[in-house]
């Protein structure tokens, strides 16, 4: 019997529930006959959204309001509080509560699960804050752990030294970068959410010590000390430092050290200049310049133009500074010889010992004799021109006329022109024109000036006279000391070596005396005129 009961139960029970299913398979159709509505997808919206969105879709049901109910939370690439699971799958038949105890009449309930948001990491990776002061790195730590809601972040100093960044900013992170980072998540012994980390901080490049004014050796030493590394830079030419001493540094004493690193620049000295051939002006203003003292010497030079240096010492080269003076010696320049009274054998010695460039011509000169230069440009004692040429004129001498038929006065007129001295005799002759000239000796074409001395044998030229007017020959024994006195005619110029020890010396009258110049002993001689002969102590005459 009561077997029978429980079985007549079971198929009751299974008759009802295939009479539900029955009713339920026409859907959403059979949910709308009974008063229902389909389950909109809410997947996506907030909870509120889908609660609206409930509401919206049971409107034609007479839902008066939507409630959902979360049944779980997990983590999703959904923002958090998104909905991301609904248990009323869309479709499903919705009917809101009709009855009044047990719930909101009108309403529909409907479960879902929500998202947490995205999977928090439980590390980060450490970014560089190596240069940035301490609050930036703080920053910047706290900005690349936020993933992680790290709240806050603090650097921890563990050491302090110099370095070419200046101070304050952080030269050594012991984090370095890319380790992973934790917030920490403890309730004791730190802040939840906070990250630390540890940093070494520059307290400013340290400053150059002064290499200036030591040697390479001392410097060197210096810097072993002060544990610098220091570099020897190319030297700089300074004519004010020796040679070897440090004149310029990088970074300058007191500047901030890049790396602890300093080159010094050593002095290399200033090589003099070469002056010689230089104007000597350019060797004034360079001692000025150069702070050297310059002492100077003038004199003559045939090589040199006049104020140009032809000799300095010490020599070119010479490193500045120097211990003493650079002495200088000065061309001034060199005086044009005396080229008038000699032949051009001697004046061609002369231009060449001399270096001169002669520009010799040949002109008649009834005063001069042939061969002897009477004329130069420019004069002698004038200084040598640049282009070193003097120009003489040569005499050739001067053709006698002839006198033979001329009146005696025009005879005179002639001789007075041509500077030779007429002597006249009276010829007893009747057939003769009287007061002309009947005959002439020497006879014309004579070259003209007339030797005074036709008998002197082995003379040579020794000099020139001075002056046209006319003048006396003295005739020197230097073993007796006795002049003789000549008369010559003003136009002889030239004063010869008589040979066998007599000098022929040139005289003109002062008032009562007498004086001689010997032109190859290069004295004067001072005589009292005797009668007829002048005399000269022996022992004041210098040998030749």
């Amino acid at each position: 019997m009561r077997n029978t009961a429980f079985g007549s139960n079971r198929l009751g029970s299974l008759f009802a529930v295939l009479v539900i299913l029955s009713l339920s398979a026409p859907g959403d159709a059979l949910a709308q006959s009974r008063g229902g509505f389909p389950m909109p997808n809410v997947i996506g919206l907030t909870v509120g959204q889908a609660e609206e969105r409930v509401e919206a879709a049971g409107r034609a049901a007479k839902v008066g309001s939507a409630k959902a109910v979360v049944v779980g939370s997990r983590p999703d690439s959904r923002p958090a509080d998104t909905i991301i699971q609904q248990l009323e799958a869309p479709g499903t038949p919705m009917f809101p509560y009709r009855d009044d105890v047990g719930g909101v009449y009108g309403q529909v309930t409907f479960r879902v699960v929500v998202s947490t948001g995205p999977r928090i990491p439980a590390t980060f990776p450490m970014p560089n804050v190596v240069g940035m002061t301490v609050p930036e790195a703080e920053r910047r730590v706290l900005a690349a752990g936020r993933e992680t809601r790290a709240s806050s972040a603090r650097a921890e100093i563990v050491g302090r030294q110099s370095d070419e960044l200046p101070a304050g900013r952080i030269i050594r992170q012991l984090e370095a970068p890319s380790t992973a980072m934790r917030p920490f998540m403890g309730d004791v012994g730190g802040n939840y959410g906070e990250v630390s980390f540890r940093v070494v901080v520059s307290t400013g490049p340290e400053l150059a010590p002064n290499f200036v004014g030591s040697s390479l050796g001392e410097a060197e030493r210096l810097a072993r000390q002060r544990k610098v590394a220091l570099n020897v830079g190319p030297g700089q030419r300074n004519p004010r430092v020796p040679e070897g001493i440090v004149v310029r540094q990088d970074p300058a004493a007191g500047q901030p050290m890049q790396r602890r690193r300093v080159t010094v620049y050593p002095s290399a000295g200033y090589p003099l200049p070469n002056y010689v051939g230089q104007p000597v002006e350019r060797a004034r203003n360079e001692s000025r310049r150069l702070e050297f003292s310059l002492e100077e010497s003038s004199e003559d030079n045939v090589d040199f133009e006049r104020g140009v240096i032809f000799d300095q010492e010490p020599e070119a080269g010479t490193p500045l500074p120097l211990r003493g003076p650079v002495t200088v010696r000065v061309s001034r320049g060199w005086p044009v010889p005396e080229f008038i009274g000699r032949t051009e054998t001697e004046a061609g010695r002369i231009a060449e010992e001399t270096r001169i460039r002669l520009d010799a011509t040949a002109r008649e000169n009834p005063r001069v004799p042939a061969g002897i230069i009477f004329d130069q440009r420019p004069p002698a004692g004038d200084l040598l021109p640049r282009d070193r040429i003097v120009s003489v004129a040569f005499s050739t001498g001067y053709p006698l006329p002839d006198l033979v038929g001329m009146h005696q006065d025009e005879a005179r007129r002639v001789a007075a022109e041509l500077n030779f001295e007429l002597a006249v005799r009276r010829s007893p002759l009747v057939d003769r024109i009287v007061d002309h000239v009947d005959t002439q000796a020497p006879e014309a074409g004579t070259r003209l000036p007339l030797d005074p001395f036709p008998d002197r044998a082995g003379w040579h030229r020794v000099g020139r006279l001075a002056q046209p007017a006319p003048q006396h020959l003295l005739l020197l024994d230097r073993q007796t000391g006795v002049l003789s006195e000549e008369h010559c005619s003003s136009a002889l110029e030239t004063i010869f070596d008589l040979g066998d020890g007599l000098d022929l010396l040139r005289s003109w009258h002062v008032s009562s005396s007498y004086w001689f110049t010997p032109h190859l002993v290069g004295l004067e001689f001072h005589a009292t005129k005797l009668g007829t002969s002048l005399t000269i102590d022996p022992a004041e005459v210098s040998p030749k």
